[in-house]
């Protein structure tokens, strides 16, 4: 608890990130649901957060309707948490 008290940038970037990731696996659930396969799961680990996963749900976003703000906000979320985790990082004492 001290820590969240003396540091809270850096548990904040750790929660964006966790929330960029959380959204990354939710775009590739519906890329999956509409047919998109990949070999594996540990195979497409380094596809989930990269631009290709955002291009393939954009593109099928516009035949399914759905909104494009998932496929922005990961890479928006991410963005911040680095650069808060990174602040919060230079922060800590020592």
């Amino acid at each position: 608890m001290a820590m969240v008290r003396h540091d809270p940038l850096l548990i904040v970037g750790l929660l964006l990130i966790g929330l960029s990731s959380w959204l990354s696996f939710v775009v590739f659930r519906r890329l999956q649901e509409c047919g998109y396969r990949w070999r594996g799961y540990i195979a497409s680990g380094p596809m989930i957060g990269t631009m290709p996963l955002a291009y393939l749900y954009l593109k099928e976003r516009k035949r399914r309707g759905w909104s494009p703000w998932p496929a922005y906000l990961i890479w928006i979320f991410l963005i911040t948490g680095l650069a808060a985790m990174v602040a919060g990082a230079f922060r800590l004492p020592g």
